[in-house]
């Protein structure tokens, strides 16, 4: 398990002109996050980057808020080697939902799935699996948002996006086509992510531990680094406490999750009132 030392230490100020984006972003999320920020004000939970490539793990949305938004010259990181064992990588399951049986095969016909599994290129639709052989791991990344673009352009189609554990209970709903992408090596996401970001929701990188509640105003974002660096130095010097595994704020975290002591995050950066709930109770823990 981590020391406080390595906890306090992969906090940092990184210029925003450093960091390289490994995923494009939703319009959508952008907005969610602009939203969020405005409301709390605060800047108050770091993006994740890799310390060797600058490749932005996540946070993405964020990163392109703060510099279309606020003008952003810094920006709040967490820190990580990417190449440690500790730093595992995972893929979000698409599930796109009101995808009727004519539909689904022009999709199938259109891009050469037959049933059964293919390699990279993995979907489940009404209990069956699909596939399309002899497609590059990486060009499954691509055709992947070539699907989601296809059925959710007239709207009629949801879309969403769960974990592994999530995903068993979509396998076998009507209309519902899950779409599963292959895990890729470490180096492969860093050599792609340097000619052109995947897919949004593309990655899903787990981490030994994550840590938040830095009080750190938006707009100082944009001003001189002098002054971010101080209140970073003197956050990371106080007290910090666990908050345990598992816990949501504006998702669920399967880290460990640390928070600096004697800060509380702003009810306007939580998703949902039940985060914020959750998230109480984990500070109200001894």
């Amino acid at each position: 398990m981590e020391s406080e030392h390595e906890v306090r230490g992969s906090v940092a100020v990184l210029p925003l002109e450093g960091v390289v984006l490994h995923e494009e972003t939703f319009p959508e999320g952008e907005a969610r996050v602009s939203r969020l920020l405005r409301a709390a004000g605060v800047f108050s939970w770091p993006i994740i980057v890799d310390r060797a490539s600058g490749l932005v793990l996540d946070g993405n949305h964020r990163v392109r808020v703060l510099l279309k938004t606020w003008g952003a010259r810094w920006v709040l990181a967490q820190t990580v080697v990417l190449e440690s064992p500790g730093v595992r990588v995972r893929t979000w399951c698409r599930v796109l939902e009101g995808v009727s049986g004519a539909r689904f095969a022009a999709l199938s016909r259109a891009l050469g799935l037959a049933e059964g599994p293919g390699a990279g290129f993995v979907c489940h639709y009404e209990g069956r699996v699909y596939g399309r052989q002899g497609l590059d791991p990486l060009a499954a990344y691509d055709l992947a948002r070539e699907v989601e673009r296809d059925l959710t352009g007239n709207g009629a189609v949801g879309r969403s996006y769960v974990d592994d554990e999530e995903a068993p209970r979509y396998l076998e709903q009507p209309e519902t086509l899950l779409v599963r992408l292959p895990p890729l090596p470490k180096e492969a996401i860093v050599a792609r992510s340097r000619r052109a970001p995947f897919p949004p929701k593309s990655t899903r990188f787990l981490l030994p531990f994550r840590v938040i509640g830095v009080p750190l105003p938006v707009e100082a974002l944009a001003g001189p680094r002098e002054a971010v660096e101080r209140i970073v130095e003197t956050t990371r010097g106080g007290p910090l406490r666990l908050l345990g595994e598992g816990v949501r704020v504006d998702r669920r975290y399967p880290e460990r999750l640390y928070q600096f002591d004697g800060y509380r995050i702003p009810p306007g950066l939580f998703a949902d009132p039940a985060a914020r709930a959750d998230y109480e109770v984990a500070l109200a823990r001894p």
